[in-house]
């Protein structure tokens, strides 16, 4: 009953969508690439026995490739993506090892055709991608599900608690459920999973290894913008509300310190123009980083990132790294990349997405919490200014790291045995 509701209710929900599907084709040339397999049509040729992994964006594409990198397996992977740059990021790291098609629309009939298309044995859902008809789809064909390095925040609980009938049928179908904390299995418990689904495992993206040919173009980046002697800091992943304040806090900083640098990277990019004019106002100079010359980087005081997927060599060129996010109530994005880059992590109070993690770092004294933009350069002022408090931040949130390893071995394990048990 409580599937059938749901089948009629993305039904008449269908038109609307298809509404937005054709102003987005619209507005956004890119998003026609490949648009008719997300309503199952035009994949490549037919396969069978296909382990699928799904993974929304770029973060968890990176996990995803962890994990394909690491299975022994021998057969044929289907990863989706939701987003164009997961699916660049897919095709960057993963290229030929994988097939990659974009993620079905959540409705029956779509779904139904890429199972018929790829005869999956194994469905892979990375850390929140709970979509009602995948799961019921592959629960009537028998393909076990499994959550991958789950996570849920206090406030996603809330929202999945205001459907709790149909959240419950979701989770009792998922054949395992491996998740980052024991309060994230808690709240997966209270909403319906089976305490036998349940698993708490290490966090696999402490053990997402880095790039070389990043940090490689990150150390060449760091000496174009004027070497080590030239302050550089870094706000990434920032929303709109975030910049101007990172941008306060960098005209107090220029009286502070000697020439500094600001390399801000927005979580999309396609509002750079509106960040470019933000530092016209403030009198800064700025530029994008894919159109300025390599011999011009060191006249620059603010560099606006306007790619994706390369966060690694920004924060290889960078000393202290503002993770974004966290100053409006967005939850925060993921430190971990800065903190192997060997940056000193600062983050605003709103990181929900995180919880478990930056608790930790909080607690270890490797990230520091800033609540606006004067607490923002008061930080940069004094971490400039500290070098060893700088390097002593960064030895403690790796030591956070190196602590919670593990997780990638674990969820090979449960993998290989998901797959096996067809």
């Amino acid at each position: 009953m409580i599937w059938r509701g749901y089948q009629w209710i993305t039904w008449l929900l269908a038109p609307w969508a298809l509404l937005c599907v054709v102003v987005r084709l619209y507005k956004e040339p890119l998003y026609r690439i490949h648009w008719r397999q997300r309503f199952g049509y035009d994949y490549p040729d037919k396969v069978s026995n296909t382990l699928w992994f799904h993974a929304v964006s770029v973060g968890e594409v990176n996990l995803a490739a962890t994990l394909i990198q690491s299975l022994n397996i021998d057969r044929p992977i289907i990863l989706t993506t939701t987003t164009l740059t997961g699916a660049e990021r897919a095709r960057v790291v993963l290229g030929d090892r994988v097939i990659h098609v974009y993620a079905p629309f959540d409705l029956k009939s779509v779904v139904m055709r890429f199972i018929e298309h790829f005869k999956p044995i194994a469905l892979y859902l990375i850390e929140t991608e709970l979509w009602p008809h995948w799961i019921h789809c592959c629960q009537q064909q028998e393909i076990p599900v499994m959550l991958i390095n789950g996570r849920l925040s206090d406030r996603s609980y809330r929202r999945y608690c205001l459907i709790r009938p149909l959240t419950r049928a979701m989770l009792s179908a998922l054949s395992c459920l491996a998740v980052q904390s024991s309060l994230i299995g808690e709240r997966f418990l209270k909403l319906g999973a089976a305490p036998d689904r349940v698993q708490v495992m290490n966090n696999i993206k402490y053990e997402i290894p880095m790039s070389l040919s990043d940090q490689a173009l990150g150390f060449k980046l760091r000496q174009s913008l004027g070497g080590a002697s030239r302050p550089c800091v870094i706000a990434a992943s920032t929303h709109p509300g975030e910049e101007i304040m990172v941008l306060e806090a960098f005209v107090q900083l220029k009286s502070r310190a000697q020439d500094p640098c600001l390399i801000l990277a927005p979580r999309h990019p396609i509002r750079v123009d509106d960040i470019l004019k933000l530092c016209h106002q403030f009198n800064l100079k700025s530029a994008r980083s894919t159109t300025i010359a390599s011999d011009q980087l060191n006249s620059i005081e603010v560099l606006i990132v306007d790619t994706l997927g390369q966060l690694c060599q920004f924060y290889t060129a960078s000393d202290i790294a503002f993770i974004g996010g966290s100053l409006i109530e967005h939850g925060g994005h993921n430190p971990i990349e800065a903190i192997q880059a060997s940056c000193a992590c600062l983050s605003g109070p709103h990181v929900f997405n995180f919880e478990d993690m930056y608790e930790a770092l909080f607690e270890s004294g490797g990230c520091v919490r800033v609540k606006d933009a004067q607490a923002l350069f008061q930080s940069w002022d004094h971490l400039i200014h500290t070098p060893e408090q700088q390097m002593q931040q960064v030895r403690d949130a790796q030591a956070v790291i190196r602590q919670t390893q593990g997780g990638l071995n674990q969820h090979l394990a449960l993998i290989e045995a998901l797959c096996s048990s067809d």
